[in-house]
């Protein structure tokens, strides 16, 4: 089953990859995680073997725009669990009112309706979209306990009782988070972020980063906590785990001369340090003399793209020389000794990616 992470128009690129990292964390022992984009959301059938759609931080008008929500809609009413933080909170209300009597003004109502009356934001001055210069850290109430969670931009719940309040803001006592029965279906909504790792984030902007940083690594585990209990009252299976480190992604060939093509046509495309980008993740293109080092580098954000020829001792689950002669001596056989066949001629091996379905892409 899987949990799907909405990456498409509207979405903040931090609040993807923080929700991406922290569910992959808390589910991915039982469940596929991955980011899927709009069209996929509108045209594919995903819905049976969706066990969490989340739309996560960014702007809830895109959203609006891009995603299909009766589709959405008719998923949780018949059954299923929907996951909205921030934006993704505001796209899942009745109506919404945002940042009134400003340039950022928004107001008006939304298709979901899982929350069935007002998200109301933002409730602390200060929101810069696309941005981190405005992030602050708050305390919430889950009960009587009291946790600091990251805050950029969301919204409290009011004009309607939600069937759960998971938190309330402790400045104002509003619903912060809340969990709404909708038909068969559950929505879980958060006006803040529990999913944020502070760790990750930068600051660089904000004139409190170092509070906000000190504050939000004390509370890291709480925060956690908080997300996953909640993440169970949807009935999903949650597990933490520390998310397994990335190895390299080699590349190899039937012929020296295939992968050097394939190598200079990616290192065309690279930066002067060897780096080719897209829109989810970076790879640096390398020769296998800085093996340790590059493997040492490898992060979770910065996967390395290493380009090597066959060696098996670098792909210990897969016996790369065995397939490349088993590959010929079959080609061998066919007439002319299959010399028009190209399939298969060149291949990837990698043991940890970020996504094997984004990388493909």
């Amino acid at each position: 089953m899987n949990v799907l992470i909405y990456n498409g128009n509207g979405t903040s690129i931090n609040s993807v990859k923080h929700t991406y990292n922290t569910l992959k964390s808390l589910l991915g022992h039982a469940y596929d995680v991955m980011k899927v984009d709009a069209l996929t959301l509108r045209n594919e059938p995903w819905e049976e073997t969706c066990s969490l759609l989340v739309i996560p931080g960014g702007r809830d008008t895109p959203y609006c725009e891009e995603l299909n929500h009766q589709k959405i809609k008719s998923y949780v009413q018949g059954g299923g669990n929907y996951l909205g933080l921030c934006a993704g909170a505001y796209y899942a209300s009745r109506e919404i009112e945002f940042e009134l009597g400003t340039p950022l003004a928004i107001q008006g109502p939304r298709p979901l309706g899982f929350f069935p009356g007002l998200c109301h934001g933002t409730v602390y001055p200060g929101f810069v979209y696309n941005s981190e210069k405005g992030a602050r850290s708050v305390s919430i109430l889950a009960g009587t306990k009291e946790i600091k969670t990251y805050y950029n931009g969301g919204g409290y719940f009011t004009g309607a009782a939600a069937d759960k309040v998971i938190c309330v803001y402790q400045d104002n006592n509003q619903p912060a988070g809340v969990l709404c029965h909708v038909q068969k279906g559950r929505a879980l909504l958060f006006g803040v972020h529990p999913e944020y790792d502070i760790r990750d984030v930068d600051l660089s902007e904000n004139e409190n980063a170092q509070t906000i940083s000190k504050e939000l690594a004390a509370s890291l585990s709480d925060c956690r906590k908080l997300l996953s209990d909640s993440l169970a009252q949807l009935g999903l299976k949650v597990g933490e785990s520390d998310l397994p480190r990335l190895t390299p992604i080699y590349l190899s060939a039937v012929k020296r001369e295939v992968s050097d093509a394939i190598k200079a046509n990616m290192l065309k495309e690279a930066d002067d340090q060897n780096i080719l980008k897209d829109s989810n993740d970076q790879f640096l293109i390398q020769e296998e003399d800085n093996l340790e080092d590059s493997i040492k580098t490898l992060s979770i954000d910065k996967p390395l793209l290493k380009i090597i020829c066959t060696d098996k001792a670098h792909t210990p689950f897969f016996n790369t020389r065995k397939y490349y002669e088993s590959l010929l001596q079959r080609r061998s056989q066919e007439w002319g000794g299959g010399a028009w066949y190209h399939m298969g001629n060149a291949m990837l091996y990698s043991e940890v990616i970020t996504s094997t379905q984004t990388v493909l892409d």
